[in-house]
């Protein structure tokens, strides 16, 4: 295979990366849609684009491949995290993926792509795969979906996550907790890991969420109609279908 040809059989490139295999960047223009047109790449979007498996005629790249390589600094995030980790009960068409940069949500094979800013940067993981996928570690997926339940799926997701959980890194969630530095994200990590998974974490993890969540009563959601009851442990009010 020449060196014009090569990006053809990568599984997932950009524009800027396809440029590299050639001596004149408009040289790739035209290469680009000779291949789309004969059906061995696909435009995924604006620069990125991925091949197409010839047996299959599908393309080589998974969801959460293509989401890492949205942006240079992207990554899988929130409820399409709790997926990768095994721990969501659902399956969305929706991957949301984080980046420092902005990026319009965009769509390929029935998938929405929606982008979240990125709060910062630490516990992010990368997996080999047919690409490389970029994602929140298993802490940190906990702790960022309990940040925002509306990109995590709902309370009742992350309960059903928490409770397949058979391991934590104690460090780790305390580190995430102290580099958002919320009230009610203290708050609303001890009612979930309390209430349904109180055997992986310690006496010391229990008793700091207590000492920085404050005093305010607060609603764990307002997603779900329905009785409420006060959590007093927790100062949380919470739908009774959860408790």
């Amino acid at each position: 295979m020449s060196k014009k040809d090569q990006f053809a059989s990568l599984v997932l490139f950009t524009l800027k990366e396809a440029e590299n295999l050639y001596d004149k960047k408009e040289s790739v223009a035209s290469s680009l849609s000779r291949y789309v047109k004969t059906g061995k790449v696909v435009r995924i979007k604006r620069d990125l684009y991925a091949a197409i498996d010839p047996m299959t005629g599908s393309i080589y790249a998974n969801k959460f491949e293509i989401a890492s390589k949205a942006t240079e600094t992207s990554y899988v995030s929130y409820h399409s995290a709790l997926e990768y980790w095994g721990l969501a009960t659902q399956v969305f068409n929706t991957i949301y993926f984080s980046s420092n940069k902005r990026v319009s949500t965009y769509v390929h094979a029935g998938i929405d792509y929606v982008g979240v800013k990125s709060p910062f940067e630490e516990g992010i993981v990368e997996k080999q795969n047919n690409s490389i996928i970029r994602v929140t570690d298993l802490e940190r997926t906990l702790i960022d979906c309990i940040d925002k339940i509306d990109l995590s799926g709902g309370v009742e997701e992350i309960i059903e996550g928490i409770s397949y959980l058979r391991h934590l890194k104690e460090d780790k969630l305390f580190n995430y907790l102290r580099i958002y530095n919320k009230n009610f994200l203290y708050q609303k990590t001890g009612y979930f890991f309390s209430s349904y998974t109180a055997n992986l974490l310690s006496k010391e993890f229990f008793k700091e969420c207590k000492e920085k969540m404050g005093e305010r009563k607060s609603y764990i959601d307002t997603f779900v109609k329905g009785k409420r009851k006060l959590v007093k442990e927790w100062n949380l009010i919470v739908p009774e279908t959860y408790l």
